[in-house]
């Protein structure tokens, strides 16, 4: 990974000086867990990093940007457990400073680590909710459903059931 390309965003930005460049180079890969890992090592090739490495990299040179909103993905599945830890732990901090959206299927993880959580069917915004309220009492039925593994037709006509 040479320096360059980590710093294509604020180059595209109009920021030139390689001084000013080195900032936010270092405070983005320290805040993901990579700089004391990589400083020495800034100028070579990006094929030599692991894919633990890359994905945090790439995250790094988003944070570069400072952008408003960050949307993520559950990578951890491909994670190591230090890589994947950092990235449960990330959001607590980055969420002073951007508002995150992290697309998931994970639900415990979900559960685990987010404020409040849109609950979207079919493309569709069914709940907005806060996270603690989503996952023991949902105010829509088809969450509950979903929530619960019941999913499918033979479920969602059986309305009756729902609890008021």
């Amino acid at each position: 990974m040479r320096h360059n390309d980590l710093t294509y965003g604020l180059r595209l930005q109009g920021e030139q000086s390689s001084v000013v460049l080195n900032e936010p180079v270092e405070l983005a890969l320290r805040r993901c867990g990579l700089w004391a890992a990589l400083a020495e090592c800034l100028h070579q090739p990006i094929a030599r990093l692991n894919g633990e490495r890359r994905y945090l990299l790439a995250l790094a040179r988003t944070l570069m940007l400072a952008p408003q909103v960050l949307l993520r993905d559950t990578a951890g599945v491909s994670l190591g457990s230090s890589a994947a830890h950092h990235l449960e732990t990330l959001p607590h901090e980055l969420q002073y400073d951007h508002a995150i959206l992290i697309a998931t299927r994970d639900m415990s993880w979900a559960a685990r680590l987010l404020r409040s959580c849109l609950f979207l069917q079919a493309g569709v915004l069914a709940e907005p909710n806060r996270t603690d309220r989503m996952f023991t009492c949902p105010d829509r039925p088809d969450t509950e459903h979903y929530l619960a593994g019941r999913r499918g037709p033979m479920y969602t006509n059986d309305l009756k059931k729902w609890r008021k």
